[in-house]
């Protein structure tokens, strides 16, 4: 891939131009597709600055998820529970 190429790519992936800009530039036919005339950027592209705040987000929403894992407290339980069966049951406790 050469140079031009290259810079191409990166300006349409940071917003800089769109695919059809690019492609005027490179010389071809602009595209009739209405997604060619939009700009694109990575969804990782973020100010660092909101990098905390889209953390705690995404932590706040595990947390209300009844789907994610037990936490450590309930894990430890469920290991008590387990020891006092084993014993029950005559087993043996290899933890």
């Amino acid at each position: 891939m050469d140079k031009q190429n290259k810079r191409h790519i990166q300006q349409i992936s940071h917003g800089i131009k769109t695919p059809n800009e690019c492609r005027e530039e490179l010389g071809e036919k602009p595209s009739d597709d209405e997604n060619m005339n939009k700009y694109y950027m990575h969804k990782t592209l973020i100010p660092l600055d909101l990098l905390d705040k889209i953390a705690q987000q995404e932590s706040d929403k595990k947390s209300k998820d009844p789907n994610t894992l037990a936490s450590n407290e309930e894990m430890g339980s469920k290991k008590e529970d387990t020891k006092q069966h084993n014993a029950v049951l005559g087993g043996t406790d290899d933890s």
